[in-house]
């Protein structure tokens, strides 16, 4: 069985995109607030 890292990889598109929205000035708390609401509206629609 292979070692499992320590370390989550961060996927380098989803750290572009949040750094692009921060460039853009969207706040940190924003960013997570969206990414809870599309996540709580994808568990109602399964």
């Amino acid at each position: 069985m292979a070692a499992v890292s320590s370390e989550k990889e961060l996927d380098t598109e989803w750290v572009q995109l949040i750094e692009e929205a921060l460039d853009f000035g969207i706040s940190i708390e924003e960013i997570r607030d969206f990414l809870n609401k599309k996540r709580l509206t994808q568990k109602v629609v399964e």
